[in-house]
């Protein structure tokens, strides 16, 4: 590294004297290319290195997560997943129907496969008589989860 920074400091110097002294001249934009191509070429040289080496070392002390937090991970990312299209729906729910949070409930189960998310059930509850006759329009918004709503019914 010493002898790299070394080099660069030589080349620099060097073309900035040359350069100097070719002033006015009419080969100094010559000058100039040639001067700015050779520190450019000294430049990407540890690039070269880099890519003409194997680059499997790097990756050697890297290991995949253990079971354990890959699960967990998943069962995080599973519920706050539900939780935040829940409140999605809520709030679309509320919009179209001018109903209020107390007057219906959303729950979303979701199953994680791998990679994906997939939801496997919403369950709607309905506590008020007015919530039970805007059930349509309730469920036409559950639908676009892409699974049919199960509607409970909870009027007291």
């Amino acid at each position: 590294m010493k002898t790299y920074l070394l080099t660069m400091t030589f080349l620099s110097f060097l073309s900035g004297g040359m350069l100097y002294l070719a002033k006015g001249r009419r080969f100094e934009k010559h000058l100039r290319y040639l001067s700015s191509l050779i520190l450019l070429l000294c430049l990407l040289s540890p690039l070269k290195s880099l890519l003409s080496s194997d680059l499997s070392a790097l990756f050697e002390g890297i290991t995949a997560p253990p079971a354990s937090f890959q699960s967990g991970y998943g069962e995080l990312l599973t519920r706050e997943s539900a939780r935040a299209l829940e409140e999605e729906l809520t709030a679309q729910i509320e919009k179209k129907t001018a109903l209020g949070k107390d007057e219906f409930s959303v729950e979303i189960r979701l199953k994680l496969n791998g990679t994906e998310l997939s939801v496997d059930e919403v369950v709607c509850r309905l506590f008020s008589v007015a919530a039970a006759a805007k059930r349509e329009k309730i469920a036409a918004v559950l639908a676009q989860v892409g699974e049919d709503a199960v509607f409970i019914e909870e009027l007291g």
